[in-house]
This record gives C-alpha cells, structure tokens and sequence, in this order.
C-alpha cells in the first residue's frame, strides 16, 4: 500500500458544468452526465482503474471483466456524490431523504461534555455526513481535511453555495491541527475525520481486510486515546436514488488502546465496503504486497 499524497483531482469547468446542469436541469439530467464522466474517467484514468480492479479482484474474488465494471461503478457513484453534495450546497436539502441509525450515540458524546471523534473512511460521503449532523444534532462539528483542493474550485464552489455548515481543520506539517482538534474537544464539539488512509510511511499497523494484509493509519487513534477524547465509527452511505443513510457505531469500551480501537474501526468499516464495494472512493493501491 502506497501512502496517499493528498492530491484532489478535478477541473474548475466540470464543476461549473455541473453546477448548471443541477440549478437548470435537476439531479436525474446531471446523473446521466455524471454516468459519460464515469465512463471517460474509466478509461482515461488508468492506474486509479487498475487500482480499483486490483482491490476488487484480491477482496471479492472477481473476474478482470467484472473488476472493470465495477470500476466504472466506483468512478460513476462517487461522481454523483460530488453532484448529491453541490446539490444540497445550493438549498437542495428538500430534494434528499435520510435515515440516522444509533444517532443517539452521537448526542450522547455531547452530553458527556467531551467533545467526540466521529472515525469515518473514504466510503459514501464524509461531507454529507457532516452536513446531516451539522444540521439536525449540533452546529459545533468540524471537518479534518488534508486540503490540497484546487484554490480556484474552493473559491468557486464558496461564491456559489455561501460555504460550508461546518469548519474545516486543516492537516499541516507543523502539526497545529492536533492543537486545534484537542481545543475543539476541549469545546465540547465534535470531529470527523477518517482512519483508511495513510500519510505516513511509518505511523501505521497491518490489518487484515477480506484476507489480505491492509496498512491502516495509527494516528487518529493515538489521537484519540492520548487525548482521551471518546469516539464512535460514523458513515454515511448513498441507499437510494436520492437518499443517504448515516449510521454511528461504538467501540466495545471507551478505555481501549489505540491499537485495539483501530482493529475494532477496521472491522466495522470492512463491513461498510463489503455491503457497498462500489461506494468506497480509494483510487490507488491499497493492500502492502
């Protein structure tokens, strides 16, 4: 497994693009093109196909012709939550439906006055996450990015919809975000980050996931236990044409290491991906040949 260098693909006019297509065409419009990139995305974008094949292949035991399907599956659904997540940027909440599962863990972090990590992965959509709990449960959550997006397309997209409902914590080489996220939890207010990709060579321990060896990141359960900051395993997955479903998971005890805690997250996000393969957005190698 290579760690991962951060980097956002992505063209200020395709967002554009979409952007007209939502506010003057609707969602089904903008699937259907969503469905042209995904394909020109597939073929043009070889080493993140391959990649995806690859994972496909060595986890569910897949032919090279359905890995490649399943490829274009992977680049079309995470187009349409690009889309979903523009979408409800620019008031189109009302378009969309929602089931919260165990949420009521989530309020129960707040009510102990300790701020909570909410340890997501690359599967669904983590922003959309953001924005239910920002929207329903409390105002005070933020977002750990490693924000290499374009400039340009993070200006665009904030002249367009008015921001983001939650704050963003940048990660930086100096570390400053460990402060920050210590002081957001000393603030009673909740953070999401996630657990399934590795920007160290180093920090990490082996895994097992569906019988191969998979390097995970140590880091934000370090975090969690140094900081002793209580934490739950929150996704947010697409379940239907226009619905989402966030579900939030406990750990068996609040006082485990931070080895144990990430093999619990492990188990819980194996089962994510197993449920919805084509939803989990990794486009590079990922298990340690």
């Amino acid at each position: 497994m290579k760690k991962w260098d951060g980097k956002t693909k992505g063209f200020l006019l395709g967002y554009k693009f979409f952007v007209f297509c939502i506010e003057h065409m609707g969602l089904r419009l903008s699937y259907f093109f969503c469905f042209i990139v995904s394909i020109f995305y597939t073929i043009s974008l070889g080493k993140s196909r391959r990649a995806v094949m690859s994972f496909h292949i060595k986890s569910f035991n897949v032919n090279r012709v359905e890995a490649f399907f399943r490829a274009q599956q992977t680049f079309f659904n995470y187009a349409k939550t690009l889309v979903d997540k523009i979408a409800m940027s620019l008031h189109r909440k009302h378009q969309f439906s929602f089931e919260r599962k165990n949420d009521n863990y989530i309020k129960e972090l707040l009510e102990k006055g300790r701020g909570g990590l909410l340890i997501s992965g690359h599967t669904g959509n983590g922003e959309i996450a953001g924005s239910m709990i920002s929207g329903d449960i409390t105002s005070e959550i933020n977002v750990v990015v490693f924000d290499n997006e374009i400039e340009h397309i993070k200006e665009y997209l904030a002249s367009k919809t008015g921001g983001l409902d939650f704050k963003l914590i940048q990660i930086k080489d100096d570390l400053s975000h460990l402060i920050r996220i210590k002081q957001s939890a000393a603030n009673n207010e909740l953070i999401a980050l996630h657990g399934d990709r590795l920007l160290s060579e180093s920090n990490y321990v082996e895994v097992p996931m569906f019988g191969n060896k998979a390097r995970f990141p140590i880091g934000p359960f370090l975090m969690a236990t140094k900081f002793k900051i209580p934490v739950l395993f929150v996704f947010a997955l697409k379940t239907g044409f226009r619905h989402y479903s966030l579900e939030a998971t406990k750990p068996s005890s609040e006082d485990l290491d931070a080895e144990s805690l990430l093999k619990e997250y492990v188990s819980v996000f194996t089962q994510k991906v197993e449920a919805h393969p084509t939803q989990w957005y990794n486009f590079f190698d990922f298990y340690a040949d």
